[in-house]
Parts: C-alpha cells; structure tokens; sequence
C-alpha cells in the first residue's frame, strides 16, 4: 500500500514533459524587437520539426493565435500562412496579423519571414533551430520584428518586450506538451 501511495504522489508532482529554458533575451533598438530562446526538450527532433511545420495547426502549440491559415503552399516558394495573434497589455487589447512565408525545413533550420503588404508589422523573421541533445532536443528561436503601429513610448516597450517573451516561452512548453501528447506519454 506505501508503494502505490508514493507511486501515486511521485505521478502527480513529477512533470510529465518540461522544457528547460536555458537563456531567453529580449532586447530593443529603435523601433526593431529581438528576441532569442534557447530551450532543451524532451521531444525528439523529428517530433519538434513536424509539429512546428505543422502550419495548419499552429493555434496548438500558440494560444496566443486567434487564427491560422494556409494561403498557399510549393515547394519553391514555402508556405503562406495567414495568422493573427490577439494580445493584452493591461486592459488594451490588439489582434495583429503577421501573415508568414515559412521556407521548407533544411538541417533543423526553419526560417519564416513575414510578408509586410499583409501584415501590421513592417519586417520580420523568425529563425528555429532544432538538433539532437542527450536524448532529446535543443531548440533555438530567433525572431526579430518590426511594428507598423505606434509603441506609446515610456511603459510600451516594456510591455511590448515582457509579451514577446511570454509567447515564446508558452510556444516551447506547448511543443514540448503536443510531442507527449502525440507520442502517448
């Protein structure tokens, strides 16, 4: 009986997936945001490359997302993808679209560019770089974007900066869950 109570207690306190977040930098200059995350997985590399080309289903692993759609896809020109992320800072909220053409995945390198003519940003690129570590993965997420809206100045880059780094952080542990999930763990 104490062995099954403390195999109970261990399920339930001990994480079924965790994404350690090694280092994650947000930072300004002028009006352009950059944002680096370095992350270790459990999920395998092959996992973490199907679900972050899983274009039609982004909303999965961005709860941020309101929508998400495939405009167009080739091999040539990658995939359009059409998305809009809804946003809250204190009782202000924003839907902004950044409408991205993600380039087919090469060597564990996924780069997307936004596309300005339809999109409230003026550029933007966001580069995942995924390979193996231990039994898992190592995940690097480089995105740099530029607003083509007002930032109000003083308390709006600050709060621009802090959403920045909660998307991605939520991004990585919602792979790092959808990998479990997909593979029955």
């Amino acid at each position: 009986m104490k062995r099954l109570l403390l195999f109970i207690l261990l399920v339930l306190v001990s994480p079924i997936q965790a994404a350690e977040i090694v280092a994650v930098h947000v930072e300004r200059q002028d009006s352009i945001y950059r944002l680096t995350l370095h992350a270790r997985l459990q999920a395998s590399t092959r996992d973490i490359e199907a679900i972050i080309t899983d274009y039609a289903h982004l909303m999965e692993i961005n709860p941020f997302l309101k929508e998400n759609r495939i405009e167009e896809s080739d091999d040539e020109n990658g995939t359009l993808v059409h998305l809009v992320t809804e946003s809250c800072v204190l009782i202000f909220c924003r839907a902004l679209r950044h409408d991205q053409r993600f380039q087919p995945m090469r060597g564990g390198v996924l780069v997307a560019e936004i596309v300005p003519e339809a999109s409230d940003l003026k550029s933007g690129r966001m580069i995942w770089t995924v390979k193996p570590y231990g039994a898992g993965s190592e995940l690097v997420m480089e995105s740099e974007v530029t607003p083509d809206f007002v930032v109000p100045p003083v308390i709006g880059p600050y709060f621009m900066e802090k959403k920045l780094q909660e998307i991605a952080l939520s991004t990585i542990q919602n792979i790092e869950r959808v990998a479990a999930e997909r593979a029955g763990r």
